[in-house]
């Protein structure tokens, strides 16, 4: 089964709300706090972590399809976000839009190229779990919608 018209509008649509949260945000929101755990990630932060971890999760998704195994057993997934963080810190709203645009492009050219028997295909994702294809593709449009939905609901 290909799954590609399937999650063609649901990429889409989760970037219609992502765009509409950044364009209709107030400076005074970007620092609100989101995240209550000791990172304690804001608005602005996330919006970053959502733009710019889009593409590596496109790129595993990739490099499983080819046959490779995924990331390695040793990948910290909160040292990567941590880091990532860090290095981000500088970019703003413009930054975001451009990057995520850029990512979920790439994202939506990936989809055409994989096959029925791709879908299945497993590999080691960022958490350590070895799932399909499929379930990358999932976890992508998740991962978005997620964190969107968190700033929506602590902003109002």
């Amino acid at each position: 089964m290909n799954y590609s018209k399937d999650f063609t509008p649901q990429l889409q649509g989760s970037m219609d709300v992502f765009n509409k949260l950044v364009n209709n945000l107030h400076p005074d929101q970007l620092e609100i706090q989101i995240h209550e755990t000791v990172e304690k990630w804001t608005t602005l932060e996330i919006l970053r972590h959502i733009a710019f971890s889009e593409k590596p999760i496109a790129r595993l998704i990739k490099s499983v399809i080819s046959g490779k195994p995924g990331v390695s057993e040793e990948f910290d997934l909160n040292r990567s976000n941590e880091i990532a963080r860090s290095k981000l810190q500088n970019v703003q709203l413009d930054g975001i839009k451009s990057k995520m645009l850029e990512a979920r492009q790439m994202t939506l050219e990936l989809l055409p190229s994989v096959q029925s028997e791709d879908w299945e295909k497993t590999g080691r994702y960022f958490n350590q779990d070895i799932m399909t294809v499929k379930r990358m593709f999932e976890l992508l449009i998740w991962h978005q919608s997620h964190h969107t939905q968190q700033i929506l609901d602590k902003i109002g």
